[in-house]
């Protein structure tokens, strides 16, 4: 019966002091929620930007090549002088493909006069390199856009980065191109990881002024209940002086 009633106590008492610890739980889990999400829109934001930024200087580019070179032969050291103020970029390149896949530029010599679609053929993922053959086949049809695949890096001898693309319609004679811009999703990750921490750091921060505040309402809590039991055991004391009184009394008068 002293055990049953004993669980019974534990159990009032675990109620009675769970409801600050729940609303610390719930408390960090929507903060957390909150901060993923308001990640989450970061990175698709700052993905979007970088794209659009691309495209634009793709689309200036191709107006630009456009404007100084008509004749149908495209000279190649021509276009790399036209090019050379992005390809000195960190991470970034241009390059020029036709609408038959041939990169007819590119910043390392090797690759000129390639087929784009046989040189990623067995070097990236077959979903990238249909989305790379659906972006070349919208040469033909004058189409503008972005994308992002794994693609080469900007290296003599390349590795297979994540890689942000733009490319814009290029026409010379009867000949159609695309020039495309290029840049490593890495620039654009530094800056998301960047807020990745900032935010972490401002949950942590969080944490610990809900901790602190959680620990000073638990210890007003408990000098709260333990005043209660003093007064409580005072209340039981005078009464058990009270009644010793009154009995004394009795018997007195019964003397």
């Amino acid at each position: 019966m002293k055990i049953y009633k004993f669980k019974i106590s534990g159990i009032k008492n675990f109620l009675k002091e769970s409801p600050p610890y729940i609303a610390l739980i719930v408390t960090l889990i929507i903060i957390g929620y909150f901060a993923w999400s308001s990640h989450n829109r970061f990175e698709k934001a700052m993905i979007n930007q970088a794209k659009k930024q691309l495209l634009i200087t793709a689309l200036s580019e191709a107006q630009s090549i456009g404007n100084s070179i008509n004749d149908a032969a495209i000279p190649v050291t021509r276009i790399n002088d036209l090019v050379k103020h992005i390809n000195d970029l960190e991470r970034a390149f241009a390059f020029i493909v036709r609408e038959d896949g041939l990169i007819v530029d590119y910043p390392y010599a090797a690759y000129v006069g390639k087929n784009i679609l046989a040189e990623t053929k067995d070097k990236i993922s077959s979903s990238d390199w249909l989305e790379l053959n659906r972006i070349i086949l919208k040469i033909h049809s004058k189409e503008e856009g972005t994308g992002a695949l794994d693609f080469f890096s900007e290296a003599e001898r390349p590795k297979i980065v994540r890689t942000l693309l733009a490319f814009a319609p290029l026409n010379i004679g009867v000949e159609r191109y695309s020039v495309f811009v290029a840049m490593e999703y890495d620039v654009v990750a530094e800056l998301i990881n960047k807020s990745a921490i900032e935010n972490l750091i401002f949950l942590a921060a969080m944490i610990l002024a809900l901790f602190a505040f959680g620990l000073i309402f638990y210890r007003i809590h408990r000098e709260k209940d333990k005043l209660a039991l003093s007064e409580l055991t005072l209340n039981i004391i005078n009464r058990q002086l009270h009644s010793e009184i009154d009995e004394r009394k009795n018997m007195h008068n019964k003397r």
